[in-house]
């Protein structure tokens, strides 16, 4: 889309598709700091294509962090049995983790300005409250789980696909998601913060 709201034409669409493309890949292999001029080069456009499409660094960063959170909604729309959403969701935002290694440091970037960290915050939150809920309601998720303990979560999952950088298998994903699932699975003689006994 434009800035008036019109949509892209199909060149430009390919132009903004490839910056974003280079974009991920780059930054995932030599960090957030990467000149933009090799984000264009690797892209195949011009340095005024990329700064028309995305006039600042943090504006390209928005706009790769944003995909994502689209992506994540896309998971819980697709899901199947809403009170499966929230697990779908940890899914998408793990493999997104492992295909994309710097979306964990783009939504710590301080590229990103304070309010608009808040905003994506709220907007991540208000995707979660529902599949969480209904998650809750089915027994599937401990009932003291918390909205914004979804991004803990995250911070867990990106540890992972750090450590697990060369290995992106499908059973990697389901194994972590089955770990975490275990975590926070119900269960009433152990809440949150109680140490268990030695």
């Amino acid at each position: 889309m434009t800035a008036t709201g019109r949509p892209l034409r199909a060149d430009a669409r390919r132009n903004r598709e490839a910056i974003l493309g280079a974009a991920r890949e780059l930054f995932a292999e030599r960090g957030l700091d990467v000149p933009l001029d090799s984000i264009a080069e690797a892209a195949g456009v011009g340095a005024a294509t990329q700064r028309r499409h995305f006039p600042t660094r943090a504006s390209l960063i928005q706009a790769i962090f944003d995909e994502n959170i689209g992506r994540m909604t896309l998971m819980v729309d697709r899901a199947e049995d809403p009170a499966h959403a929230f697990e779908a969701m940890l899914h998408g935002v793990f493999e997104a983790i492992l295909e994309d290694r710097s979306l964990v440091e783009i939504a710590n970037s301080r590229y990103v300005l304070r309010d608009v960290h808040r905003q994506i915050a709220a907007g991540v939150l208000e995707r979660i409250e529902e599949p969480l809920r209904l998650a809750q309601e089915a027994g599937r998720v401990r009932a003291d789980l918390r909205p914004d303990d979804f991004f803990l979560l995250i911070a867990m999952l990106g540890t992972v696909a750090r450590i697990d950088a060369h290995d992106s298998a499908i059973d990697r994903i389901d194994r972590g998601i089955g770990l975490i699932m275990e975590a926070i699975a119900p269960n009433p003689l152990r809440p949150f913060g109680h140490a268990a006994a030695g």
